[in-house]
């Protein structure tokens, strides 16, 4: 990174009640699972679309198209839903949360951000869009077993939905904890009919 970029990504924020339920159940899971990097329960999101290295002349540009995607946007609900990973089986590289709820609008809504940033050089990946909460990075061992994780499926199915009524674009600061630091938060329209 540069004085003239900034490390980017557009994502949805995770409400205040599911980062403390989240952060509650790693915990416990920290005690068992060797990975290298947990996430910080503040830095809990759904990434829309990753930018990467920005130029800052690009940003307003970017904070422009945004805006124009958030204010035609109905608000969703969405919730907690399961445990998964990315990676070998044995030796997975990311630790995650699902979620459920009204998928077809996350997935609308992540198209329409790709969309809005294609005329400013941001291009979709060749892989399926598969949103998710990541919580840890790098098992470290060859052992890991996905169904014998000890979570409280019973208490995050009576958890709550979320109303999902903004997107923001955050910097991502290495080293600093939480790492992830909102430049700009763009509200929905509720008023859309």
């Amino acid at each position: 990174m540069t004085a003239s970029t900034k490390r980017l990504f557009i994502a949805i924020p995770i409400v205040k009640e599911q980062k403390e339920f989240l952060a509650k159940q790693v915990k416990v899971l920290q005690e068992n699972l060797p990975f290298q990097k947990w996430v910080c329960p503040e830095d809990y999101h759904l990434t829309l679309y990753f930018l990467g290295e920005t130029s800052l002349a690009k940003l307003n540009f970017i904070r422009d198209a945004i805006r124009q995607v958030a204010q035609e946007t109905t608000p969703f609900f969405l919730s907690i839903s399961n445990l998964g990973v990315f990676g070998k089986e044995q030796q997975p590289r990311v630790l995650w949360m699902g979620v459920k709820g009204n998928l077809m609008a996350l997935t609308s809504l992540q198209k329409e951000v790709l969309q809005a940033l294609e005329p400013f050089g941001f291009y979709g990946e060749d892989r399926p869009y598969r949103p998710h909460i990541t919580l840890a990075r790098k098992f470290r061992e060859n052992n890991f077993v996905l169904s014998t994780l000890l979570f409280d499926k019973k208490e995050y199915r009576r958890f709550l939905e979320w109303k999902v009524d903004q997107i923001v674009l955050y910097e991502t600061q290495l080293g600093k904890k939480p790492m992830y630091h909102a430049l700009e938060i763009f509200h929905f329209d509720t008023d859309i009919k």
